[in-house]
């Protein structure tokens, strides 16, 4: 399993202990899950989609020639 407080201290991420040892059991439980289903997609396989935590998308909305 995960070291997650490891992780936390290492990516720099502002979650506490208290709130990381609420959190861990639902970590621990996602990544007993998706492991064997990561293990059975075949190397080389490009991700569809990429998802960032810290995302942030700007978005603007052009005229398209209308007044």
């Amino acid at each position: 399993m995960t070291n997650w407080k490891a992780l936390v201290a290492a990516r720099g991420l502002d979650i506490s202990d208290d709130e990381l040892d609420r959190i861990q059991p639902m970590l621990d439980k996602l990544e007993s899950v998706f492991e064997p289903l990561t293990a059975r997609i075949p190397f080389g396989t490009e991700p569809v989609i990429v998802f960032g935590a810290n995302l942030r998308i700007k978005t603007s909305v052009t005229n398209r020639g209308r007044p």
